[in-house]
């Protein structure tokens, strides 16, 4: 061990004798003393999801299908989310993180769907918050990455 470095898109976080709290260090350079203290990393890589929500039945019952995609990002400048990000994902693949970020953001999107479209008639057009999207019977909505970023439809803070 000795000086570890890393690079800005992984945080390290180290543990162990001298700190009563672990020290993370995002993008930089830190002493590990081998034996005494124990070093782990994690990636704050930008991760593009694909969001799927298939056959989402209107209050009429007609399936809605809605595609999404969202960046999402680990803040490592920000050491209050750096540290809850640490508790949910530090020991995990970065398949791993991708998968839970995946499910739930899925989850999120199902639940803003069924929000948006309670109620709603086919032909009906989706209140301001989604103004470019018309039901249709049969048809499948997609919402641009633009409009997911403007409207905070499929955006979450980990």
């Amino acid at each position: 061990m000795g000086f570890e470095t890393c690079g800005p898109n992984e945080a390290m976080v180290v543990a162990g004798c001298g700190y009563s709290r672990p020290l993370m260090v995002p993008g930089g350079r830190v002493w590990v003393w081998p034996v005494i203290q124990q070093l782990q990393r994690i990636s704050l890589n930008t991760m593009t999801l694909q969001i799927h929500s298939n056959e989402v039945n209107t209050s009429k019952g007609v399936p809605i299908s809605c595609i999404g995609v969202a960046q999402v990002k680990i803040q490592g400048q920000n050491q209050d989310m750096l540290a809850n990000a640490c508790m949910q994902f530090l020991g995990k693949t970065e398949s791993q993180i991708h998968q839970i970020a995946l499910e739930t953001l899925e989850g999120m999107l199902e639940s803003s769907l069924l929000k948006v479209i309670g109620g709603c008639k086919e032909g009906f057009k989706v209140p301001v918050s989604y103004p470019n999207i018309v039901l249709l019977p049969g048809t499948t909505v997609i919402v641009p990455k633009s409009a997911a970023a403007r409207h905070g439809a499929i955006t979450s803070q980990m």
